[in-house]
């Protein structure tokens, strides 16, 4: 999950529109929650419902 989910940052803040403010940042902070989970589901990340997530 990291993996994809660094790709869609780098390749969100190699965009030339891209506003990157200087320090760091948290995702939220630096994106904002509703483009973070665009970006979630765009790397493969989905929300399950608890009761039927089975554990290895």
């Amino acid at each position: 999950m990291t993996g994809p989910l660094l790709a869609w940052g780098a390749a969100r803040a190699a965009q030339p529109d891209a506003f990157l403010a200087s320090g760091a940042h948290g995702p939220v902070a630096a994106c904002g929650l509703g483009t973070l989970r665009l970006g979630a589901a765009e790397a493969g990340v989905h929300e399950v419902d608890g009761a039927t997530v089975r554990r290895r």
